[in-house]
């Protein structure tokens, strides 16, 4: 398994220098952030996207934040959407890093934009969920709502 289930030298060291996200999945594995980890796919939601296609496993809780500052979204939605987004401006040097994250429920895709690692809310957007391709974990609708043992 390619995810970060513990939190290790190398989680610890990015936690303290990068907002992350955390989310606990249907099965009840905690899985932590760890972008950039040596041998693996850069991006950790593009593990925990292949390893829910694969398992069938699914989000039901996630958080995110920089340090003490955390964010909590509601609890048990139908997906969970996250990616990151950098915006800059011409003449300058400085470019303004975001969080993008937000929840599906009925059928309905809101998500929020989060100046990282301030963690200040900015924007508001409904998407379309069938445009967002591995942004988005969807609940597999086939399992039952409680925990496997």
């Amino acid at each position: 398994m390619d995810l970060c289930t513990k939190m290790d030298g190398f989680a610890t060291e990015f936690y303290e220098r990068n907002a992350r996200w955390v989310v606990r999945l249907h099965s009840g594995l905690v899985v932590f952030q760890d972008d950039g980890r040596p041998g693996l796919k850069h991006s950790a939601w593009e593990r925990l996207y292949d390893y829910c296609q694969e398992t069938k496993d699914y989000i039901v809780e996630m958080s995110f934040g920089f340090r003490s500052n955390k964010k909590q979204l509601p609890s048990n939605a139908e997906g969970y959407f996250f990616c990151k987004g950098a915006m800059g401006c011409f003449g300058s040097d400085k470019t303004i890093d975001h969080f993008i994250v937000g929840t599906l429920n009925g059928g309905k895709l809101i998500t929020t934009k989060w100046k990282v690692p301030e963690m200040l809310d900015q924007e508001v957007e409904e998407r379309d969920p069938n445009e967002v391709g591995i942004c988005l974990i969807k609940k597999n609708t086939n399992l039952s709502s409680e925990p496997t043992v």
